[in-house]
């Protein structure tokens, strides 16, 4: 679905690719730093924040950010809603 969001841009869906393709498959989450996301897939570190916030504003994806320990990324898929 998030390949075919025409309002999402492409650094935002290839944010959310990568963030899918690390997904921990017993706890189904994933937890690389903003700087990993950054480096693996060619943009800043200021758009992949601003990647996250905009998946997590659709729907896409649930964020828990912890200062100092790192971020924990789960899918949500919308039909499932």
């Amino acid at each position: 679905m998030l390949v075919d969001d025409l309002d999402m841009s492409h650094t935002t869906v290839r944010v959310g690719l990568h963030i899918a393709m690390r997904i921990n498959g017993a706890e189904r989450d994933a937890w690389p730093s903003t700087a990993t996301i950054a480096k693996l897939t060619g943009v800043s570190v200021r758009s992949v924040i601003s990647a996250l916030q905009s998946l997590e504003d659709a729907g896409y994806l649930l964020c828990a950010r912890k200062r100092n320990v790192g971020n924990r990324y789960w899918l949500r898929f919308k039909w499932n809603e």
